[in-house]
């Protein structure tokens, strides 16, 4: 089933997120994990600190821009850039390999996903 509500920024994500009011709430930990959730827990707090006991991330971004070699470069930005090139990934990345619907999922969220934000991320 194709999405029909695509989140196109961080800034967006965030603002989804449950601790975006500025409601009084009791003391709590944000957490966020991998590139995009690590990014949205670091803002989320920033929005409305108050309560904020913590901040954890699990295999966030590195802070600063990260520089592969060339050939590694050009294979991550068209690593998600067709059908083929998604399945070459997914086998790279998982063992085991995912049931058949799951890759399929994979495939259609990879495929829909940003090319901006590919770029950004390589740079």
């Amino acid at each position: 089933m194709a999405r029909t509500n695509l989140i196109n920024s961080i800034s967006e994500l965030a603002t989804e997120g449950s601790c975006t009011d500025r409601s009084p709430r009791p003391q709590g930990i944000c957490s966020g994990w991998a590139f995009d959730g690590s990014k949205v827990a670091q803002l989320l707090p920033s929005r409305n600190p108050t309560g904020l006991a913590g901040l954890i991330l699990a295999a966030p971004a590195p802070p600063t821009p990260v520089r592969f070699p060339e050939e590694i470069r050009q294979q991550q930005i068209h690593a998600y850039d067709a059908r083929e090139t998604v399945l070459q990934t997914i086998g790279f990345l998982t063992v085991p390999q995912p049931s058949s619907n799951i890759t399929e999922q994979i495939i259609e969220d990879s495929l829909g996903g940003s090319r901006e934000a590919v770029l950004a991320w390589l740079t």
